[in-house]
């Protein structure tokens, strides 16, 4: 479920984007994704999925960082100090 919705939340960025419509996710979607994407990085075991979520990251912060989403970088912070799930 995970994979699926990574790379669905990847298709439609990248469509939107070469659309030339910028970052057209629904603020209240943007709202949920940004408060769980850094974790569900740091967290999902799986590559394929992780290079998914870090490309949805990547989209989002190019136009929400740093004025909408000052809590980017501290979160980031606070996920890699936490300790691995199998720790």
């Amino acid at each position: 479920v995970s994979a699926l919705c990574a790379s669905a939340w990847n298709r439609r960025l990248l469509r939107s984007i070469k659309e030339g419509h910028g970052n057209r996710i629904p603020l209240k979607d943007r709202h949920v994704v940004k408060e769980n994407l850094a974790e569900a990085i740091v967290w999902q075991a799986a590559p394929t999925i992780r290079v998914h979520l870090l490309q949805v990251l990547y989209y989002i912060a190019r136009t929400d960082f740093p004025n909408e989403w000052p809590s980017l970088l501290p979160t980031i912070v606070k996920n890699l100090q936490s300790p691995p799930p199998n720790a």
